[in-house]
């Protein structure tokens, strides 16, 4: 960009590695730096007993991250946010956990972020808007539009979290670290001088498998502060097979869909190889087997938002990851009506697809891939073809178009 001189932008900070290298690298290559934290959480508010719920996504040492940009001689601000994000993440994951769903925070969570920071920009009137994750941000001049894309490090490609942003958020969007490799951002981390603030290659052995705090252990007890007895009433750890009764529960707020170490009401230890695989939080009954079982052709999204312009009106062949870290799957994407989506499998899918999970879609794999947006899965199955006229398990090829329908089937 020849006039980046001119060019101001705010960059979200962290004391972690990324956002302080994603600073540095900023401003070496011309741009007016203006540092900005995002505050989240109100240690007034929350107790002692509160803090571990929380991961280290949030900043509690602001005094730590105004000298980091002290050094780098940089302008610092922060902002608080706190409000919002009780409103918008928080009291939607306490909600969920009551009702047995999952839900992705990390995605409100940096959603809310990003908004945040263009919010800053704004009133700064800066013309960019950065942060230190492992993504791309990528613009079509022809169709003036941006796009996001998987990063140069697969590994800890974070694309992921920003599934559901439009293009009025994406406009600003500089990612430093886009082409960057883990190792090459720590290297650069300990040639800055900060070592005594910013802890650098604690990841060598690949990223840190963090548990988001939706699964954390003090989960339940943050939810027991924050909800009505009724809503945590005791019922029944259930087997899914033959629907035998285990041991009784102390309320389906202590559990999740993937579970693996599940505590009785009696604070027994259940069977280690059985795992939570569904809720029935109206009935007050969790059910524990094994993610074997399952098997699935289809599934259904909800809330389902492209980042970009997409010609829908036929079905696209893409790839579908639920998780940060999970492996790209291969299906059909197909719009239904309003914001919902059909997925279907190129293969059949083993194990769970959690209702609530976040399904992101991409292009193609590797990197450099498309984000094209995401949603929520509602269900998922085994589907059967369906003829209109009323003529059931049909073979798909022999019914005509006009006459063809798809239903689930559990």
């Amino acid at each position: 960009m020849s006039d980046k001189q001119t060019k101001s932008v705010v960059i979200g900070m962290t004391p972690k590695i990324e956002s302080v290298v994603a600073a540095y690298l900023l401003k070496k290559n011309g741009y007016n730096c203006i540092g900005v934290s995002i505050i989240f959480l109100d240690e007034v508010k929350y107790s002692k007993e509160d803090s571990p719920v929380f991961t280290d996504c949030h900043v509690r040492d602001l005094a730590k991250v105004k000298a980091i940009c002290d050094h780098l001689k940089i302008q610092f601000y922060a902002a608080n946010a706190v409000d919002l994000y009780r409103d918008r993440v928080v009291e939607h994951v306490v909600v969920n956990r009551l009702n047995g769903q999952a839900i992705s925070p990390c995605i409100l969570c940096n959603r809310l972020k990003i908004e945040q920071l263009n919010a800053k920009a704004d009133l700064l009137h800066a013309d960019y808007v950065a942060t230190g994750h492992y993504v791309k941000s990528i613009e079509n001049k022809q169709r003036q539009e941006f796009h996001l894309g998987a990063s140069g490090d697969l590994e800890y490609d974070q694309s992921y979290f920003f599934a559901n942003l439009e293009q009025s958020l994406l406009k600003k969007l500089i990612f430093p670290l886009a082409d960057m490799r883990k190792s090459d951002v720590d290297r650069i981390a300990r040639s800055i001088g900060l070592d005594h603030l910013i802890d650098i290659g604690q990841e060598k052995k690949g990223p840190k498998k963090k548990s988001c705090f939706y699964n954390n252990d003090f989960m339940p007890a943050f939810v027991e502060k924050r909800s009505p007895a009724s809503l945590r009433q005791r019922g029944g750890l259930i087997a899914y097979e033959g629907e035998s009764f285990i041991a009784e529960h102390s309320g389906v707020h202590n559990y999740y869909v993937g579970q693996s170490r599940i505590l009785a009401a009696s604070k027994a230890v259940v069977d280690p190889s059985l795992e939570v695989i569904k809720m029935l939080p109206t009935d007050k009954v969790v059910y524990l087997g094994s993610r074997d079982i399952f098997s699935y052709d289809y599934c259904l999204l909800t809330e389902f938002s492209f980042l970009s312009k997409t010609d829908c009106t036929r079905p696209m062949a893409v790839f579908a990851k639920f998780k940060q870290r999970g492996e790209l799957v291969a299906c059909t994407l197909t719009l239904k009506n309003h914001s919902y989506v059909v997925l279907k499998f190129t293969q059949e899918y083993k194990g769970m697809i959690i209702p609530g999970t976040y399904a992101v879609i991409y292009d193609r794999m590797g990197s450099g891939a498309i984000l094209l947006g995401g949603g929520a899965v509602v269900q998922s199955g085994m589907m059967q073809v369906v003829d209109r006229v009323g003529n059931e398990d049909v073979d798909e090829d022999e019914i005509d178009e006009s006459k063809k329908d798809f239903v689930f089937k559990f």
